[in-house]
């Protein structure tokens, strides 16, 4: 009885040490025990930012991450394997695109604006105009000081109203010609574009930008991408970070972002 009790101690004692080893091996393996170090590598001059703006844009979406995990998971290491490029090509050529008809259109909203003031400004010109000529021809007749104020008023209302023409066919002509780049951005540009990509094979890891529009929609593209890269798939919540698309301009992991963070991490 005594050498059955010590062979099942023995038999369990080296199930719980092989046992621990292989959890003590998972937990050492698994995302979030050790940072992840990232470093930038290519920039194309043409997204017109620096390496130095890049990385602090990285540091604010790492921060993210870290904050949320309670830990430092992700981390600027200027030597590291994984690297942040900045891939320049038609999708970051197409949002530019797409900004300056923006910026076109803002100017033709304003010259629009300027002309409907002039417009207004000359209508009621001329019907006060209208009423001071309708008064003097009742009563018989303008003395010549009147007449001569008039005249004055009636050659600058036609001064305004040629003015006015001008404006209008030159606005036209914009218009129309706006028109037809939009229709062109419509064709060539308006369509949906991946803007980044985390990316790992046998020749290593990296995070390539695509396209972005100001610093908030970079800073969204590389806290998705390094959701990425510490584990993280896309969810369904279109409010998160790790939505499919680049849409809500939240910089804050929702309930779903948070979720399949523990998932990764752990609790």
């Amino acid at each position: 009885m005594i050498g059955k009790a010590l062979r099942w101690l023995i038999v369990v004692t080296i199930a719980l040490t092989v046992g621990g080893g292989a959890y003590y091996f998972y937990q050492q393996t698994r995302s979030c025990v050790h940072p992840i170090p990232y470093a930038i590598g290519t920039v194309d001059p043409r997204f017109d930012i620096t390496k130095t703006e890049l990385i602090t844009n990285t540091k604010t979406a790492v921060a993210i991450w870290n904050k949320a995990a309670g830990k430092t998971i992700l981390t600027y290491d200027p030597t590291a394997a994984l690297k942040v490029n900045l891939i320049y090509d038609s999708r970051e050529a197409n949002a530019k695109f797409g900004t300056e008809i923006a910026r076109e259109q803002a100017n033709a909203d304003a010259a629009r604006t300027t002309l409907d003031s002039l417009q207004a400004d000359y209508a009621a010109r001329q019907t006060t105009y209208n009423q001071e000529v309708a008064t003097v021809n009742a009563r018989g007749g303008a003395t010549a000081s009147e007449l001569a104020t008039l005249n004055a008023e009636r050659d600058s209302l036609n001064a305004l109203g040629d003015t006015i023409n001008n404006q209008v066919a030159v606005f036209n002509k914009g218009v129309a010609d706006l028109n037809a780049v939009v229709a062109q951005f419509n064709q060539s540009a308006g369509r949906t574009f991946e803007e980044g990509q985390y990316s790992r094979d046998v020749s290593g890891e990296r995070i390539n930008i695509f396209e972005f529009v100001g610093t908030l929609q970079l800073e969204r593209v590389l806290a998705h991408e390094f959701g990425h890269a510490i584990g993280l798939g896309h969810n369904s919540d279109p409010k998160s970070i790790m939505f499919a698309k680049n849409e809500s301009g939240n910089l804050a992991p929702t309930t779903a972002d948070l979720a399949d963070l523990r998932a990764v991490c752990g609790s």
